[in-house]
C-alpha cells in the first residue's frame, strides 16, 4: 500500500482508501463517513512552478468538517517547519492577506485552537484570499501559509458531503439550506468487536522452522547479513499467535513478516480482509511492522521518505482468522506536510464494552 497515488477521478467515483486529492498547496481527504480534512502544504514547489512561493511555510492549517448539516468547520494553526520556537509567545493574532481578523485566539507550543465561529470568519475570508498568518500585536508575520488551492479543495469537500449551493458551502454559499433532505443517509457503522488478550503464552517455533520462514525474506539476496531484530510472537486467540519476523530490508521502512502460528505448530502468512479501493489480492508490504498489546491491533508505518513528511498508518485487528482494517491515514505529496489524513476508519469495540475508534477521528 506505500504507493498511494493522487487521485484524479471524479467524485462520483466508488470510495477508495487513501484517496487524496491535492490542490496547488492543499490536499484534502474524505473518510468513509464523509468526514473530510484539507491540510496546507509548505512552499516546496518541484514542478519548477513560475508562481512563486507564498508564506513561508513555517505555518500548518488544517480544516476538518462534519458531514452532519448544522456542523461547523474547526481550524487548527501550528508553527512547524524552521518556525522560532520563542516565536510562539508572541502570537497576538491571525491575518489574512494582512488584514487582522478580530477573532479571539488560545492555544500553547505554538498551536492555535479557533471555537466554531472563529473557524467560519476564516473560510469566509480565505475563500478569495492568497495567504494566512500568525502575526505578532504589531501585524507582522510570525509564519505564514499559502492559500493557493484552498477553495478548490473547498469544493470538492462541498461535493463530498453535499454542501455545494448550499448556504453551508464552504467554496461558494448558496441559497439552499443544507440540511438531510439533500444529505443522503449514511448506513450503520459496523462496530468490529475485538476480544481481550488471552491468559495463555504464545506458540512458539523451533528453529529450523524460523529458518524456513527467514528464506521467505524478500530482500535476503541483495543484501550481505540478516536482521538483528528478534521475531516477536503474540497470542492472538486461543488456538493462533502472530509471528512478526524481521527481515534483512531495512532504512527507514523495514520490512516484517506477518505470519499465523496455529495449535498444531503449522505458519503461514498472515491473511489480510479487502477494504475499499484494495481486494487483497496478494499479501501487503507492510513496513515498519509492530503489534500493539493493549489496543489489540497490528500497527504499520511506511514512509514515503526518512522524513516521514509523507507515507502512511494502517492498523488492523484479528477477526475471523484474518486482519481487517480499522484505521487508515496517509499525506502526500512529500513536501514538509506531518498532518496525516483519515481516509478510513471503523469503530472497535473491546468485548469488555470498552469502545474504541482509530486515532485521528474527525475533531
Amino acid at each position: 500500500m506505500l504507493a498511494i497515488s493522487l487521485f484524479t477521478m471524479s467524485v462520483s467515483a466508488p470510495f477508495a482508501v487513501g484517496d487524496l486529492r491535492e490542490f496547488g498547496d492543499w490536499v484534502v481527504g474524505c473518510d468513509n463517513n464523509r468526514a473530510c480534512h484539507a491540510t496546507s502544504l509548505p512552499e516546496e514547489r518541484p514542478d519548477a512552478s513560475s508562481e512563486g512561493p507564498i508564506g513561508d511555510g513555517n505555518l500548518s492549517v488544517s480544516i476538518k468538517t462534519k458531514p452532519e448539516p448544522g456542523s461547523a468547520p474547526v481550524i487548527q494553526l501550528a508553527l512547524v517547519g524552521e518556525a522560532d520556537p520563542r516565536a510562539a509567545e508572541r502570537i497576538a493574532g491571525i491575518a489574512i492577506d494582512d488584514t487582522s481578523l478580530d477573532i479571539p485566539i488560545s492555544g500553547s507550543n505554538g498551536q492555535v485552537l479557533l471555537d466554531a465561529m472563529a473557524s467560519q470568519l476564516i473560510v469566509d475570508a480565505a475563500r478569495t484570499a492568497s495567504k494566512i498568518a500568525l502575526v505578532d500585536d504589531q501585524g507582522q508575520d510570525i509564519a505564514a501559509a499559502s492559500l493557493r488551492g484552498w477553495r478548490a479543495a473547498a469544493s470538492y469537500i462541498d461535493a463530498e458531503q453535499y454542501r455545494t449551493d448550499t448556504r453551508d458551502a464552504l467554496a461558494a454559499p448558496g441559497t439552499r439550506q443544507w440540511d438531510y433532505s439533500i444529505v443522503p443517509p449514511m448506513p450503520p457503522r459496523p462496530v468490529i468487536v475485538v476480544d481481550p488478550s488471552p491468559p495463555q503464552s504464545p506458540f512458539t517455533l523451533p528453529d529450523d522452522d524460523l529458518g524456513a520462514l527467514h528464506a521467505m525474506d524478500p530482500c535476503q539476496e541483495y543484501t550481505q547479513g540478516s536482521s538483528k531484530e528478534k521475531p516477536q510472537f503474540f497470542r492472538l486467540d486461543a488456538t493462533h499467535t502472530l509471528l512478526i519476523l524481521p527481515t534483512s530490508c531495512g532504512g527507514y521502512n523495514p520490512l516484517r513478516m506477518p505470519f499465523i502460528i496455529d495449535a498444531s505448530g503449522h505458519a503461514r502468512a498472515a491473511e489480510f480482509w479487502p477494504y475499499p479501493g484494495n481486494k487483497m489480492e496478494s499479501p501487503p508490504d507492510l513496513a515498519d511492522l509492530g503489534w500493539n498489546e493493549n489496543e489489540r491491533r497490528l500497527v504499520s508505518f511506511a514512509r514515503g521518505r526518512g522524513l516521514a513528511d509523507c507515507g502512511e498508518t494502517s492498523e488492523y485487528v484479528w477477526v475471523g482468522g484474518k486482519f481487517k482494517l480499522v484505521h487508515f491515514a496517509s499525506i502526500y505529496p512529500c513536501r514538509g506536510s506531518y498532518d496525516y489524513i483519515t481516509t478510513y476508519r471503523l469503530e472497535v469495540r473491546q468485548s469488555s464494552g470498552a469502545t474504541q475508534s482509530g486515532p485521528g477521528t474527525a475533531e
